[in-house]
């Protein structure tokens, strides 16, 4: 469960790539069997995620959720790659929606998330501290950031490096 949850959290958190507002080759859907299409954002892409993060603190399903010591998350606009998982590194987009609180879905294209969705929800806490709140099922988007035993809620405190 625990290598499960990490890359989806992985893929959710890290997708932010350019800041170009010309559509590119890149925006296209990506076309993985069985894949939900990537659509195009519906609100601009956020430059606050932009940098390394690293969980300070996190839990899944109402319990204390443990990272490698080498997890990172990378973000570059509305592209992510996730370091350290135990299934190997991911990479994808993040796609921006409109919403109180500020959300967006982490789309795999390549590693352990590769062709799934992760709905999630985002705000920064202080400077430089990141708190972000996963539906792994890939489901609903969370509705607030806590988690309940038996769901597959993931949330998680980052800290800029």
């Amino acid at each position: 469960m625990r290598i499960v949850a990490c890359g989806l959290l992985l893929a959710l958190v890290a997708g932010c790539a350019t800041d170009s507002t010309a559509p590119t080759a890149s925006d296209a859907p990506v076309a993985v069997p069985g894949a939900v299409a990537i659509p195009a954002s519906t609100a601009p892409v956020d430059p606050a995620l932009s940098g390394t993060w690293t969980p300070v603190l996190a839990e899944l399903g109402g319990r204390e959720f443990k990272f490698g010591q080498d997890f990172r998350l990378e973000v570059k606009g509305d592209r992510y790659v996730l370091y350290g998982a135990p299934q190997g590194t991911d990479r994808g987009r993040l796609v921006f929606v409109p919403g109180d609180p500020k959300a967006f879905d982490v789309y795999g294209e390549e590693g352990p998330a590769r062709g799934k969705r992760y709905p999630v929800i985002y705000r920064m806490v202080g400077q430089g501290t990141l708190e972000a709140c996963y539906d792994l099922d890939g489901k609903e988007r969370p509705a607030a950031f806590i988690t309940f035993e038996g769901t597959n809620l993931f949330r998680v405190i980052y800290k800029r490096r």
